[in-house]
């Protein structure tokens, strides 16, 4: 079995893209969903991965630009991706993890400073 493309999976398994059920046959066999359709282990772990495999290269094109609005194709190319809903996938994962903070009309910014404190996870 041929896996596309990581960034396609990577979508497939968020379940923001519908595959061909060819297609969809082809990762159930390779363990990515179970006959339920549902993800799986391996699938979880993909997406983990894929996630920590750009997260940095995403943060620093963002802390360059000083937005991910500004340019979001420089965001996209530096992270090597191609679709702005994978990125964002990756720029939520880095809210939640505190490093970046989501400001309406500017879209993602570096969460630092006086206005921008880090978040605590350990409170």
């Amino acid at each position: 079995m041929h896996i596309r493309d990581e960034e396609e999976l990577f979508l497939i398994l968020n379940l923001l893209e519908e595959p061909d059920p060819q297609y969809k046959r082809q990762l159930t066999e390779a363990g990515y969903f179970d006959e339920n359709e549902n993800i799986t282990p391996k699938a979880e772990e993909f997406v983990e991965e894929f996630i920590k495999s750009r997260q940095d290269k995403v943060f620093a094109a963002v802390e360059k630009n000083g937005s991910y609005f500004k340019d979001k194709g420089y965001v996209l190319l530096e992270a090597g991706l191609k679709k702005t809903l994978a990125v964002e996938l990756i720029l939520e994962d880095l809210v939640k993890q505190g490093r970046l903070k989501r400001k309406s009309g500017h879209g993602y910014i570096v969460r630092c400073g006086y206005n921008h404190p880090p978040i605590d996870n350990n409170i």
